[in-house]
């Protein structure tokens, strides 16, 4: 191949000819149907080498094991397959199914010999059986009557004998199977050649609604008494595709050898042309060292010298069987250990060689990516008015529609002094003429090229990052003297401007349009550019100290866990007193980086004092851009993009932070929190004021806020969802009011807490409200107070009904073990008499309640999802409830007292800590929702507790 390469090469072709000439298109892929193999293994233990030799020399998809026997509870673990089992009525029964790990099954039905399971297969599911009849036995007509309305395909050892399937002569179970086939009108799938070594017939066949299509033939194989049948079917399992297989060596050979000529080309075009024409050089240079290779599936589990080994080792047993020598006896045991031993050693040498690869390097993370990071799988289809659209043309032109709206020119307002400012500032710098950037070192574009991961995607000129990593270190000095060329021209690299999109699904596998994250591939090449570029505005900032404490996210030593952190701080201090809430309003901005108004951006580092030669140079990079939908072969019309950054820029993340690095100076009188896109607004209550005038005063301040924050986004054309924004109340009262916050006249929902959705992963301010509120809440919490006496139903409440009753029987049940104690025994709780119970049946977060008759209202909690009775039961043992005192008619005096006596002191010994105990014990179990006793009942029962102890001292 390098030979051809460098005579093709040298030729007199020009290069755009040579790499028209060089240039492969991926093959189309291909449907394959499967097949598998029906065998009576008469006994798996001896026959091990029989199964390696089919699944080695035929690779099927599906392997049917009749006549099993013992090995049925140990069967052998062979790579890249699994199985599905069932045993038998005798040692020599049972049937398996060895089934390819690609292929996804779920078993239907089970009995003695006797297995059926649905087989997930296009063009849609079919129901794929096992059965062995001993011999003797009738044919099992029930068990297939069950089935008879439904695609199935039962295979195995029949023992049923009919001249219409190539017997010699009937016996009574091919009788009644003739008889049953004529009745029903299902079909044989039969070999014309015998299954049976003894008998010359027949007897191993599958039995289905409709066999049109399927073919069977016997293999001259195995050992047993019955020969192996191989069966076709019209069945797919899917497309097969093809892989790039690429031989590195002569690609980085082949492009030291020219290195001369890109070294002396690189002076003489400008920057422009030499990338475009480098780019398809190097796009084709990799097809020509290339071929495409259909992808294997179904690969042979052992090697050919382990198969040969096993069809030694079966001529070997048959010549022993024949002779019954004891010289073939030995010759059979030693190739049969032979074999076992090899055989061992493979696997043996498998695992060192896996194990040895893993703790290579960071190859280990081949192996835990699929754990730690979760999958996205591309989408089928797209959800429609007019319904699902499949093919991959019409996807990339609807896509293409809806994203030409969605990146359109925006419309500003001619009365707005903010949009006229950023429009004289954009315009002020379109009118700048070029300006040079500072020259670019060699090591500057070392380093931003090692940065760059070694991933395969490809951009719009065809190269991957994996591919530029190997080039040869030499052509790092070309690029460093095209780079220096765009920068002392204060240009940007016109191929970079234009962005390869795939789109990636939110929303199963046929999502609709809004429910997809574009994802943009811009040239690799010009994303070194970038970096450098990048690199330049951190510095910058770090100089000026740009950074806001406020901010983290997309900065070096600004994570995450500052914002919980800090956030966390700032409602511990808040919710220390018990009248003083706090409101955190979560606000996510729409498409953010989509929607990022390029004169607002350019307006704002104008503000901030931005270096004029960077600015020029980002409103260049932003002028112009293009985009293109890619989906599967099928690529879509360019359109213009006159919004936003693309995503898959490292720009983008900064440039967005710079671009609300004013928005906290909005909220003066508020404590804000920015994590990327994302902002939290902490509005505090006052110390002095009531809990019920505390939350009037969050209410108008939220209102001012929402006010600060429309002008916000007004001004800068960054729309806010509301529907993603939330308001959480952080509060230590038992049954508080909620203050109305709205946004536009929109009301803000309001939550406990963020649950973690079940199926679509949960946007990025969405998970970082969740981090807040889980961790804010658990401190704050868990800061009160150590110990916690929990009373809590069973979590199986599934229904309302259900819940309800458990309640009422474990408050009744609880009154006859504990009541004792607390002087209300012998007695049993009436609903809507001495209580009431109120359980939502929604899926709202409204946490259940009780009203006791002396009118109080307990608010449960929840505990790992039941409830908790553990506040009510804390009002029962308390000197308020006039339950008691109802009680107390039918009981004596004496007795009462002794009652009031035990129950003092078991409430002494249980109140005997710091006076947030009680607190404690009256808080609400869950993270939902903290609840405290009043200071009255407070005070009331440590005067009793006091009192109680000096009478106990007397």
């Amino acid at each position: 191949m390098l030979r051809e390469i460098i005579e093709e090469w040298n030729s007199r072709s020009s290069l755009s000819s040579i790499c028209k000439q060089w240039h492969k298109n991926r093959p189309i892929a291909f449907s394959e149907n499967f097949f598998l193999i029906l065998y009576n293994c008469q006994c798996l233990s001896t026959h091990i080498a029989d199964i390696d030799i089919l699944l080695s020399t035929y690779t099927p998809q599906i392997c049917i094991l009749t006549g099993v026997g013992s090995k049925i509870r140990n069967l052998p673990k062979i790579t890249s397959y699994y199985w599905i089992s069932q045993e038998g009525t005798n040692s020599f029964g049972g049937v398996a199914v060895l089934i390819h790990d690609t292929l996804k099954t779920k078993v239907i039905a089970q009995q003695f010999d006797f297995l059926l399971i649905e087989l997930d297969i296009l063009p849609k599911p079919i129901l794929l059986g096992a059965i062995y009849v001993p011999p003797g036995k009738p044919f099992p007509h029930n068990l297939f009557d069950k089935f008879l309305n439904k695609p199935f395909y039962i295979f195995g050892d029949y023992n049923a004998k009919h001249t219409d399937w190539f017997c010699i002569q009937n016996n009574s179970s091919g009788s009644q199977l003739r008889s049953w086939l004529n009745n029903t009108g299902c079909e044989m799938i039969y070999p014309t050649q015998p299954t049976s070594r003894r008998s010359s017939s027949v007897i191993d066949f599958g039995i289905t609604h409709n066999a049109c299509g399927w073919e069977a033939e016997t293999l001259k194989e195995g050992s047993s008494d019955h020969y192996p049948v191989l069966i076709k079917t019209p069945l797919s399992t899917g497309l097969n595709n093809f892989f790039r297989k690429t031989n590195w060596k002569i690609f980085s050979f082949f492009l030291n050898c020219v290195f001369p000529y890109f070294n002396s080309l690189v002076y003489n075009l400008e920057p422009d042309a030499f990338f475009e024409l480098f780019s398809s050089f190097l796009s084709s240079t990799w097809d020509r060292v290339s071929e495409y290779v259909p992808v294997k599936k179904y690969r042979p589990p052992w090697p050919p010298y382990l198969v040969q080994l096993a069809r030694r080792q079966n001529i070997a047993r048959k010549t022993y069987r024949r002779s019954k020598k004891q010289e073939n006896l030995e010759n059979y045991l030693f190739f049969k250990n032979m074999y076992l031993k090899e055989k061992s050693i493979f696997l043996q040498k498998k695992i060192e060689d896996k194990i040895s690869y893993i703790s290579t390097g960071n190859n280990i993370w081949k192996y835990v990516h699929p754990t730690f990071h979760p999958y996205t799988p591309a989408f089928k289809g797209l959800t429609t008015s007019t319904g699902i659209i499949t093919d991959q043309q019409m996807i990339a032109d609807t896509l293409a529609n809806f994203y030409e709206i969605h990146f359109e020119k925006p419309s500003f307002d001619t009365n707005n002094v903010t949009h006229l400012d950023a429009l004289k500032n954009f315009e002020n710098i379109s009118q700048l003429p070029n300006l040079s950037l500072d020259n670019i070192t060699l090591q500057e574009v070392e380093k931003n090229w090692k940065k760059a991961h070694k991933k395969k995607s490809t951009d719009t000129e065809g190269l991957s990052v994996f591919l530029l990593h190997k080039l040869p270190t030499e052509y790092l000095q070309i690029f460093t003297i095209a780079f220096n060329k765009i920068a002392q021209r204060g240009s940007v690299l016109q191929s970079s401007k234009h962005a390869k999109v795939i789109c990636l699904s939110k929303d199963g596998l046929y999502p609709e349009v809004n429910k997809l994250r574009p994802i943009s591939l811009l040239s690799n090449v010009g994303k070194v550019f970038e970096r450098i570029i990048h690199m330049r505005i951190l510095k910058w900032c770090n100089d000026k100290g740009i950074y806001i404490d406020e901010q983290s996210g997309f900065t070096a030593e600004r994570r995450l866990q500052t914002r919980i952190l800090s956030l966390i701080e700032d409602l511990r201090l808040t919710t220390a007193a018990n009248n003083r809430p706090a409101l955190v309003i979560f606000v996510d901005f729409m498409s953010a980086f989509d929607k990022m108004w390029h004169p607002a951006l350019i307006s704002t580092l104008v503000k901030l004092d931005f270096p004029l030669p960077l600015l020029h140079w980002i409103f260049l990079w932003l002028k112009g851009r293009t985009m293109s939908i890619h989906v599967g072969e099928a690529v879509s019309r360019s359109i213009n993009v006159f919004v936003g950054t693309p995503q898959g820029s490292v720009l983008a993340a900064t440039l967005f932070r710079l671009h609300v690095h004013f928005l906290p100076s909005f909220f003066m009188n508020l404590i804000c929190h920015l994590f990327a896109d994302d902002l939290a607004i902490v509005i505090s209550g006052a110390l002095e004021n009531k809990f019920s005038k505390n939350i009037i005063e969050l209410e108008r301040q939220a209102e001012i806020a929402m006010k600060m924050l429309e002008k916000y986004a007004d001004d800068n054309l960054l729309p806010v969802n509301i529907n993603k924004t939330k308001a959480l109340l952080v509060h230590d009262v038992v049954a508080p009011s909620y203050p109305t916050v709205k946004y536009k006249g929109f009301k803000i929902d309001f939550v406990k807490r963020f649950n973690k959705p079940k199926r679509n992963k949960p946007s990025m301010s969405q998970q970082n409200a969740n981090n807040f509120v889980d961790n804010s809440q658990h401190s704050i919490q868990s800061s009160s107070t150590s110990s916690r006496q929990n009373h809590a139903t069973p979590s199986n409440n599934s229904s309302t009904t259900n819940r309800h009753d458990f309640v009422i029987h474990t408050l009744n049940e609880w009154i006859n073990k504990q009541g004792i104690k607390y002087g209300i025994q012998k007695v049993k709780l009436i609903e809507n008499e001495d209580f009431r119970l109120f359980i939502n049946d929604d899926e709202t977060d409204t946490l259940p309640s009780i009203s006791c008759s002396c009118g109080i209202k307990v608010q449960l909690g929840i505990i790992r999802g039941s409830i908790s009775l553990s506040n009510y039961y804390k009002h029962l043992k308390s000197k308020s409830c006039i339950i008691k005192k109802k009680i107390s008619k039918h009981i004596n005096g004496e007795s009462s007292k002794i009652i009031d006596d035990e129950s003092s002191d078991a409430e002494t010994s249980q109140n005997n800590s710091n006076s947030k105990d009680i607190q404690c014990l009256t808080s609400v179990s869950s993270m939902n929702e903290p609840a405290t006793i009043s200071k009255s009942n407070k005070r009331t029962t440590d005067q009793d507790n006091n009192s109680l102890s000096k009478k106990k001292r007397i």
